[in-house]
């Protein structure tokens, strides 16, 4: 079982997932996503920590993870890539040689990540992340079948340099609200949904 999993398990995380129409309101830019959903990580174990976290040794370089409570999160399917935007509630501090820079500015906030997997089942994977008072910094990276992460695109591999251009697109959509549940979820607010699962209408 990997750190990320194991973690999750100890911490009872569960996982609502809404989906439907509600979920992009408008496409501000780029294609429509041939799916959309709305996911909401949250610990079912309302008496432990706010925030837990877990060491990522397989990436580069090596990190710290963080995890609070519940982390929202809208996960995207197009062709050829998968979009994760407008992330909450992940954070994370590299370890090493980064680590005295990383002291300084904190741990910077995952805000979206995008994902294309090539024929050899090579990831390229497009991140950003929020450093400091708004200041944001995208990368690129590959991860090996294994699991194993490089920084970059490997020289040699045009195939997934043309994979990670493609991860670049403009891409920009206006969301719907979170449902009953995943709203009662965030805030912590003890209630009931008259429909949890079918959008605000039922709070």
């Amino acid at each position: 079982m990997s750190a990320s999993a194991r973690t999750a398990y100890e911490h009872r995380q569960d996982v609502l997932v809404d989906y439907g129409p509600q979920v992009v309101q408008e496409v501000k830019e780029g294609l429509a996503p041939r799916e959309a959903l709305d996911i909401t990580l949250f610990s079912t174990d309302t008496a432990g920590p706010s925030e837990f976290g877990y060491k990522d040794t397989l990436a580069i370089p090596k990190m710290d993870v963080y995890n609070t409570r519940v982390v929202r999160l809208r996960m995207l399917e197009y062709d050829g890539l998968l979009l994760f935007d407008q992330v909450t509630g992940i954070s994370m501090k590299p370890l090493g040689f980064l680590s005295a820079v990383f002291a300084l500015v904190g741990r910077p906030d995952v805000e979206e990540t995008r994902l294309a997997v090539g024929k050899d089942y090579w990831q390229v994977v497009r991140g950003r992340v929020n450093v400091m008072l708004g200041i944001s910094k995208t990368g690129t990276a590959t991860i090996e079948p294994g699991g194993r992460g490089h920084e970059g695109t490997p020289r040699g591999r045009a195939d997934l340099a043309a994979l990670a251009k493609q991860l670049t697109q403009p891409l920009e959509l206006r969301y719907g609200s979170p449902s009953c549940l995943a709203r009662q979820l965030t805030s912590r607010r003890a209630g009931s949904c008259r429909n949890p699962m079918g959008g605000t209408g039922g709070c």
